[in-house]
């Protein structure tokens, strides 16, 4: 099955003070992130603090968000990103057994493997398998990302490597991956501000962080630009870009888990190596805040139909 969500949103795994992984919050979480318009989540990213967790938790956070969106239509995508091939594939193995809809696999970091290695890696991790995957190119957190070469041999040679998250700017290599690859090859973008500009060039969606705070718009600025109706699309942009980079002034996701605590839905905790907001980010963090607060007000959420 291919995958066909728009709107993922790379939901933030919450802890209570102590640190523990807070079971409740992650339902909690999940209901308030899909009913702002996400029809799509990916569990264990960057923003999940993937590194962090241990194989334990992440099953429990599969776990928790099935059952809290069991009979509504939301995919599914699970984060299986490790720098050593055999246990990714292991990963992947256990991790498609829980019954999700795919995969996310980054390219391997601190490596640093050439194209011929990146093509191996995915290569080995799709022959292992035949669930989804979503490959990601992050080169910010990976140093490397797979070219739009290596990336349409991939997808000539498995059909269930499905599409790319693309956290590039380089707008060429997006539309060089448009270009060499086939119509049913998705490309979401992997940067809220990158969104529109890439589904100009063809590009199918977001996989956001944003989505947690600004599903709404988001939605709709995604929906208008599939409908090829830009000019909304562009007001939809606009509306909210500057609260896109406003996420990231700390690294991610510290500010996204602080405006959440703001509004009452997780607290702010965040596991070592990252650390809670200084005391001098916290006005900055308010104001942002009092944005989402405006926005969302102007957007009311709809909830997914069972």
């Amino acid at each position: 099955m291919p995958l066909n969500a728009r709107l993922y949103t790379a939901l933030a795994t919450p802890f209570t003070k102590e640190g523990a992984l807070d079971k409740a919050a992650v339902e909690r979480l999940a209901h308030y992130v899909v009913e702002q318009g996400s029809d799509g989540l990916v569990l264990m990213g960057s923003t999940g603090e993937n590194p962090t967790l241990t194989n334990a938790e992440k099953r429990e956070v599969v776990s928790v968000v099935k059952a809290a969106l069991a009979g509504k239509a939301v995919e599914l995508v699970v984060g299986c990103s490790t720098n050593n091939t055999a246990e990714t594939v292991e990963l992947v193995g256990q991790t498609a057994a829980l019954g999700i809809d795919g995969v996310l696999v980054v390219c391997p970091y601190y490596n640093k493997p050439s194209q011929a290695g990146l093509f191996a890696h995915f290569d080995a991790i799709a022959a292992s398998t035949d669930v989804p995957i979503m490959m990601y190119n992050v080169p910010s957190r990976t140093v490397v990302a797979a070219s739009p070469e290596t990336v349409a041999r991939l997808a000539e040679k498995h059909h269930h490597i499905v599409g790319l998250k693309q956290s590039v700017p380089d707008m060429d290599a997006c539309s060089h991956i448009r270009r060499l690859t086939p119509d049913t090859f998705k490309i979401w973008s992997g940067d809220d501000s990158l969104t529109l500009p890439m589904m100009a060039l063809g590009a199918y969606g977001c996989v956001s962080v944003a989505g947690h705070l600004l599903g709404a718009p988001i939605k709709a600025m995604i929906d208008a630009a599939a409908a090829d109706d830009f000019q909304t699309a562009r007001q939809r942009h606009l509306a909210c870009v500057d609260l896109f980079g406003e996420l990231f002034f700390l690294p991610n996701p510290t500010v996204l888990k602080a405006v959440l605590g703001q509004l009452g839905v997780i607290g702010p905790t965040l596991r070592l190596p990252l650390v809670e907001p200084a005391a001098e980010d916290m006005a900055r963090i308010k104001a942002l805040t009092e944005r989402v607060q405006t926005i969302q007000a102007e957007h009311q959420p709809t909830t997914l139909a069972s």
